[in-house]
């Protein structure tokens, strides 16, 4: 509480003492407390100003009498800075509006993202598959964690079996086509399973399961959708493995150190 407000109070002290400093400088200010509230006030003839004194009121004290004193005097200045502080403080009240704004929409907005991604051998998945013995096949499940709809969502995978070290460099993301549609609801999850297209040469296994890897295997892609308010967003993700193949039942990959990315 104290954190969330202490500007506030900051913004109130400086203009606190900044009042104080204003008065302090006046010498008819200073004047009229010396005087007990007798503010001199100018008297205007022949051109030049005389002071008359105007005593205190009965019923306030010698401080609120000379602050009306003061106000009195220099009426037309305290006007100006008052429109200038409103128009701060309009403008700070705009801001705050729109960062409240912005705070609400990024807590009800949707939040679609990978939350797992396991790799199978044909031989390992349940039921097995013999037909595909030796083919990486990948199950990866994305949720929508946030507290709305995600709308119009498009997504797309990739598996690859490329070398480490071309990385970066291979593994380009292709343009989406909105052809198929759809939407993921608030803390639903969406499976999709994706299939090497061939079975791996003992090469390719050395290759992932050498230490270090000479190789691996590449799970990655993108799902753009569309938040409850309409806007636009992406989730770009890339994961790997390495290691024994078959891979042991239950095994998830590894996320990449680049290729994730979202908004």
């Amino acid at each position: 509480m104290i954190r969330k407000y202490w500007p506030h109070a900051l913004i109130a002290l400086i203009l606190l003492l900044g009042i104080v400093g204003v008065l302090q400088s006046s010498t008819n200010f200073r004047y009229c407390i010396n005087n007990q509230g007798q503010y001199p006030a100018p008297q205007y003839k022949n051109n030049q100003a005389t002071a008359v004194l105007v005593p205190a009121s009965s019923n306030g004290g010698v401080v609120l009498s000379c602050i009306g004193g003061f106000a009195n005097e220099n009426g037309a200045g305290i006007t100006a800075l008052a429109t200038v502080l409103l128009m701060f403080i309009t403008a700070g009240l705009a801001w705050i509006s729109r960062q409240q704004y912005i705070t609400t929409r990024a807590q009800l907005r949707a939040y679609l993202l990978p939350v797992s991604v396991g790799i199978f051998d044909g031989t390992t998945v349940i039921p097995p598959m013999a037909a595909f013995a030796g083919f990486p096949l990948t199950h990866l499940m994305m949720r929508n964690s946030g507290q709305t709809p995600a709308y119009n969502v498009v997504s797309h995978i990739e598996i690859a079996l490329i070398p480490v070290t071309d990385e970066d460099r291979l593994l380009v993301i292709p343009s989406l086509q909105p052809d198929i549609e759809f939407s993921v609801g608030a803390g639903a999850e969406i499976p999709r399973t994706w299939k090497y297209g061939r079975a791996l040469t003992p090469a390719e296994i050395t290759g992932i399961s050498v230490n270090p890897p000479t190789h691996a295997i590449y799970i990655y892609g993108r799902c753009e959708y569309k938040d409850t308010f309409r806007q636009r967003h992406f989730s770009d993700f890339r994961y790997f493995y390495s290691g024994s193949w078959p891979p042991a039942p239950g095994v998830l990959l590894n996320v990449c150190k680049k290729g994730n990315n979202s908004n």
